[in-house]
């Protein structure tokens, strides 16, 4: 539906109007020409453009305003890691899938390391960032009729933030599917590597190594520098708790 809209009340438009006869007319009241239909029609034509300009002035908008119905978004997401192999979730996912395309519109991904569209039978990432599944939604979906999230997984992550905390996760409801072996085993992982990368000549420039210990309470650990495949330091840790974060510094 059109509607045309200004600044100023709609009443001035009348004036518009009022303008453009009365210069016309004192225009052309003391015309010259013997030709009366010439002189109507430029006083027509007068009239119009005077009103028009005038009326310009009151800054019109001219809006097109329409309806469109859209289905509530879903949102299913498959986990993707290689922890939840064993789980044949895609087949129930299409099932799902077919059963809820009449009433919704269905968005498919699937996540690992990276969140990807549609679902896959052969599960290979090689490791879990349900953050950036969530980035993703709130990236294409703010503003829009998203209904829920409906997601399987294992209930672990090891890449990006936790999910508990997102924006997502207290504006959306999500629905998850328990797949996969929660069970933690013995691990070690490094977490990250703080450096210097400005070092100066002749100066030692320390190395923090972040270590997460799963299971491995009142182990020793060794844990090796190497640079260039060569051997330039080593150090023992003890592993107090389980599980347990651990720092150590090479100089």
């Amino acid at each position: 539906m059109f509607s045309l809209n200004t600044e100023l009340p709609t009443i001035y438009s009348i004036f518009c109007v009022l303008l453009g006869v009365i210069y016309a007319y004192f225009l052309y009241r003391n015309n010259k020409f013997d030709n009366k239909i010439l002189v109507r029609i430029l006083f027509l034509v007068r009239l119009i453009v005077v009103s028009l300009i005038s009326f310009l002035l009151l800054n019109p908008l001219l809006s097109n305003l329409r309806t469109v119905e859209e289905k509530p978004i879903v949102v299913l997401a498959q986990d993707a890691s290689i922890s939840c192999d064993g789980s044949k979730d895609s087949v129930n996912f299409s099932k799902l899938s077919n059963q809820l395309s009449e009433y919704f519109d269905l968005v498919e991904y699937n996540y690992s390391d990276k969140t990807r569209q549609g679902f896959v039978s052969k599960k290979m990432g090689e490791s879990t960032n349900i953050s950036s599944l969530f980035d993703e939604i709130e990236l294409n979906y703010t503003d829009r009729n998203l209904l829920a999230l409906v997601t399987s997984s294992d209930g672990l992550y090891n890449k990006g933030s936790n999910p508990l905390y997102h924006q997502l996760s207290k504006s959306v409801p999500i629905y998850c599917i328990a797949i996969g072996d929660t069970s933690v085993f013995k691990d070690l992982s490094i977490n990250n590597v703080v450096y210097n990368e400005i070092s100066f000549l002749d100066n030692f420039s320390p190395i923090e190594v972040q270590i997460n210990a799963q299971k491995c309470s009142g182990e020793v650990i060794d844990i090796k520098l190497y640079k260039n495949n060569k051997l330039i330091a080593t150090k023992k840790e003890k592993v107090s708790k389980s599980p347990d974060f651990i720092k150590t510094s090479f100089k």
